[in-house]
């Protein structure tokens, strides 16, 4: 395989087309990582599951094929190494049929991924809008290839890894839970942030909003004698250049067997200079945030496409 970013990315763009054209669920999953951002100019999207990913292609396809569309050719405009695991790119999209075009060409960034040997899509910025998930009809800006490119701030360009940078970031936090130091705890908080469950969603402005659960969790802490609280890392990604997309469970321990369920969590992290804040979690809790102690209280990780679509106005 070539080194050459421009060639990858263009072999990328080359196989993911025909099945993104004709929606092939099997075959998406060999070029999509799970989570990826999907950005329009209107609309910023984090998919995370296979059903997701596979019904917004499903209804993006339908509608090409509503115009007539039986070609769909993506061109390489520039691609750079961010580092040795990262790609970033910009194309040209032709959406034709029998090689006349049936709307406009536009433009798209797109980061890959290096998994082993393959390349997979974790981000997407495009050049149109198009509303909410999933892509219906798109309005297309003026082509311009140098509208999107990566910054030079872009957190991939340090190698780092995000599962490293993430289960630091859960380290620290639980250090702060542990030691009782609220104001260690909400100086890793990026205010406002949000707050979710499987039924609540929560805007977080001050520090006296966050109060309640650092309280209730240091209360459950002392009560059930937990002497090994750990919030281990099970997946992150990172989803745009300052952001990372994050999975981990919350153990409470003591004397090495679990006095409490664990807890299923998300976070969205995102960096302000060289230092990352939380900026919305959401715990597998059916009722309140805080109530971590009633074990009726577990339920599944919502996924963020359906708190976007139950918080939209």
């Amino acid at each position: 395989m070539s080194s050459d970013p421009a060639a990858i990315y263009q072999d990328w763009l080359d196989k993911a087309s025909g099945p993104i054209l004709q929606a092939d669920g099997d075959q998406l999953l060999e070029f999509f990582s799970l989570p990826y951002l999907h950005q329009a100019k209107d609309n910023r999207t984090v998919i995370e599951t296979r059903e997701d990913l596979v019904s917004g292609m499903q209804t993006f396809s339908a509608s090409l094929h509503a115009l007539g569309a039986n070609q769909y050719i993506r061109l390489v405009d520039s691609a750079e190494y961010l580092n040795d695991d990262y790609i970033s790119g910009v194309h040209v999209t032709h959406v034709l049929r029998n090689a006349t075009p049936v709307m406009p060409g536009f433009v798209t960034q797109i980061v890959l991924r290096r998994f082993t040997k393959t390349w997979k899509l974790v981000e997407n910025i495009g050049e149109y809008a198009h509303g909410t998930w999933p892509v219906r009809i798109m309005r297309v800006a003026q082509c311009d290839t140098n509208s999107l490119r990566a910054s030079k701030t872009d957190a991939r360009r340090d190698a780092a890894q995000p599962m490293a940078l993430y289960q630091r970031f859960l380290n620290a936090l639980t250090r702060t839970n542990v030691a009782g130091d609220f104001d260690a705890y909400c100086s890793m908080l990026n205010f406002p942030y949000t707050s979710h469950t499987l039924v609540n969603d929560d805007i977080i402005c001050d520090k006296s909003e966050v109060r309640p659960f650092f309280d209730t969790l240091s209360e459950l802490l002392e009560r059930h004698k937990i002497d090994n609280c750990a919030r281990i890392a099970d997946h992150a990604e990172f989803i745009s250049g300052d952001t990372i997309c994050g999975y981990h469970t919350t153990h409470f321990m003591r004397d090495g067997t679990h006095a409490l369920e664990a807890v299923k969590s998300r976070m969205i992290l995102r960096r302000t200079g060289t230092h990352w804040f939380l900026h919305s979690v959401t715990n597998a809790l059916a009722k309140d945030h805080v109530l971590y102690a009633d074990q009726d209280q577990k339920a599944s990780l919502i996924t963020q496409r359906a708190i976007q679509e139950r918080t939209k106005t």
